[in-house]
């Protein structure tokens, strides 16, 4: 039966003669204690005027009574800061279960909370003496737990609540109890990480139902407090479970990779005291548990990552020792223990970042150059290609740098004249880092080669670019049927660049949070290779040999199956576009309201916009008077530098008219280019 405060006034009363001896008259007072006092803590530590206070203990400077301790027969008020709302509070006898004493502080343990909180002596006494203060303290504890055991303690809505879902549990009603926690969770918002995480248990552990639980776990977490490290350390190995047991039946890579992840944090944060049974009937703790089934996940992580989509295994950080692994986009591996990955001489290194190649799943290019390696690669097997084609001319030249916006452009190779697109505001970072890229493609890249080819053209083997690239499968398909003597080609290297500017700032920041982890400095080199790289053009000229000097039997059937295998072949909806447009093309142009019912066959027909332009691109190249390909070479020259200047515009504008093409006509031969 619950007491009354008079009972607990009552004991205090009796019990704290010897306390009644401390009160010195100032700054501790022990009932009775005079009105005026009574008043004035009353009012600053906002008490209530039917709760009787017992003990003032006063430890605001110049005796404010604004910090410090009152005891009442309702509780202990506590204000340690005037300035801090958050050290004002207040703690009922109904939540106190004991007292006890120990080296100069007061412990009180409270029901619903796991450990107990200690408040020092001073606040409850003026004295130096070690004698003293310990015999005041302990008999202070004993007197606090006698007024705490005479009150029944208050049971809450969440204490009721969860002996609802208990026995609930008992009963082994499931589906109610899951339904209870479900409303207790939107009931009690301030508890929804204990509903959430008990929902879980029950969904792991009851039904089994292991998706269920890791949602209900995740919600935990989400309404957890993330400063208390062991609440969270214990949703996690919790959704950890059931991450274990659904890669336990699924064995997929997303499973295995989610548990890998939690078994490090459980291996690192999780409980070092309670512990699990063995197959072998010994017992093992939690963490150690983790540990171990970490070791299993991260070897079958290891064996599986190549089989990743190649989004999902794209970017690559080798580490000498785990600390982390909760990134999204960066997939961390001990650089001891690898997959069968292919890395340049000299690699790999230890906290060095890596990307994939597109089109090889097992080659990873460290990150910092990773553009300049890919449009070399693809630079060289376009050369190979038209090499075995029968060219007897290649020139390539880096001709200007644009950002990957479209925003800015530079007449020549490495010059940057207007404003630069960066990551994280580093101007000047950028421009050094793509001037470093430009630079480097004018060095390793711009040549001029003659050959003196003589053997049938071929489509050479092991090509890793060419089933990627419809220009290049047209252009092997037109030289296959002779007619093709020169060809024009534009690089950019925007096309290979793997990493958008927002997956940037996000594999930046993931890099970062792990550099910090493992106590690794953050240098200016570091931070220079997420620097967005501006877009570099390269233009390549191939003279081809007229099929007729070239020696060798052609099976043309055969030479031309892959271009057909890999080639978009005209579909019969095509076709009839392209009958129509021979038809609109007959008087030379296009009108505009040609134009319009074109646009709305080629909606009608289901054929895309760029699809269409490549048609249309087609059929007027091949539908050019000799004027027209003369004005289109002139202009192909004019545009070698990606810009045309107003030198090279009046000359061409004199052609036009030289020529008798009209300025709609000339607009049309110029996007052929």
């Amino acid at each position: 039966m619950k007491s009354s405060k008079k009972t607990l006034f009552q004991i205090f009363k009796n019990g704290s003669n010897f306390y009644k001896r401390c009160d010195n008259g100032s700054d501790l007072f022990v009932y009775p204690i005079q009105e005026r006092i009574r008043g004035k803590a009353r009012e600053n530590f906002h008490i209530d005027r039917d709760e009787e206070i017992l003990m003032i203990r006063d430890t605001s400077s110049f005796n404010y009574m604004n910090e410090g301790v009152v005891i009442t027969d309702n509780g202990l008020h506590y204000i340690f800061d005037k300035d801090d709302k958050n050290s004002i509070a207040f703690e009922s006898w109904e939540d106190i279960s004991k007292v006890e004493y120990q080296e100069q502080k007061l412990y009180f343990y409270v029901y619903y909370k796991n450990d107990p909180y200690y408040l020092n002596m001073y606040y409850f006494l003026k004295n130096r003496d070690d004698n003293v203060v310990k015999r005041i303290g302990l008999k202070l504890a004993s007197l606090f737990t006698q007024m705490a055991e005479a009150v029944e303690p208050q049971v809450s809505d969440f204490d009721r609540w969860q002996e609802e879902i208990n026995l609930l549990i008992d009963k082994k009603k499931y589906k109610e109890a899951v339904s209870r926690l479900r409303q207790c969770a939107i009931d009690q918002p301030e508890n929804a990480d204990v509903w959430y995480e008990w929902l879980g248990r029950v969904y792991d552990i009851c039904f089994e139902d292991y998706s269920n639980a890791i949602k209900a776990f995740r919600n935990a977490l989400n309404k957890a407090d993330s400063e208390d490290t062991e609440w969270v350390a214990d949703i996690k190995h919790s959704l950890y479970n059931s991450y274990h047991s659904l890669a336990i039946v699924t064995k997929t890579e997303e499973d295995i990779a989610e548990s890998r992840k939690l078994a490090l944090y459980a291996a690192m944060h999780g409980n070092d005291e309670e512990t699990l049974p063995t197959k072998e009937g010994e017992k093992i703790t939690l963490k150690q548990a983790a540990t171990n089934e970490f070791s299993s996940y991260d070897e079958m992580f290891k064996d599986k990552f190549l089989e990743q989509p190649y989004n999902k295994r794209k970017i690559l950080l080798l580490v000498k020792d785990y600390t982390d692994l909760s990134q999204e986009v960066v997939n961390v591996l001990s650089v001891d223990n690898l997959p069968k990955i292919e890395f340049p001489i000299g690699h790999p290194i230890a906290n060095q970042l890596y990307i994939g190649h597109p089109y090889l799943p097992h080659k990873y290019i460290p990150f910092e150059n990773y553009q300049l390696e890919l449009i070399e690669d693809k630079v060289r097997e376009f050369c190979s290609l038209v090499q075995k084609l029968g060219a007897t001319e290649i020139t390539i030249k880096c001709i200007n740098a644009t950002s990957s916006d479209g925003t800015i452009s530079g007449k020549k190779s490495g010059s940057m004249n207007a404003q630069h697109k960066v990551i994280d505001g580093n101007v000047s970072g950028n421009r050094e880092s793509s001037r470093h890229l430009i630079e480097e493609l004018t060095h390793s890249i711009n040549m001029h080669q003659t050959f003196t080819p003589t053997q049938a053209p071929i489509l050479p083997e092991g090509m890793v670019w060419y089933a990627n690239e419809p220009s290049w499968q047209r252009l092997y398909a037109q030289r296959m049927e002779g007619s093709l003597l020169t060809h024009k080609v534009r690089i950019e290297t925007r096309k290979s660049q793997m990493v958008e500017s927002n997956e940037m700032k996000e594999i930046k920041g993931e890099v970062q949070s792990l550099f910090s982890s493992a106590g690794l400095e953050w240098s200016k080199t570091e931070e220079l290779k997420y620097q967005m790289q501006e877009n570099a053009v390269l233009s390549i000229k191939v003279k081809f040999a007229p099929m007729s000097q070239l020696s060798g039997q052609l099976n043309h059937k055969q030479a031309l199956a892959p271009a057909i295998e890999d080639v978009t072949p005209v579909s019969e909806e095509e076709q009839k576009y392209l009958d129509e447009l021979k038809e609109c093309l007959a008087d030379g142009e296009i009108g505009g309201s040609e134009r319009r019912l074109l646009n709305k066959l080629r909606v009608k027909l289901g054929i895309s916009e760029e699809r269409a332009a490549e048609l249309e691109a087609s059929l007027q190249k091949s539908q050019l008077t000799e004027e027209e390909q003369e004005y289109l070479e002139a202009y192909q020259d004019a545009m070698e530098d990606g810009v045309i200047s107003e030198k090279e515009r009046r000359l061409l504008d004199c052609l036009m008219k030289a020529y008798n093409i009209s300025e709609d006509r000339a607009k049309e031969i110029e996007m052929l280019n």
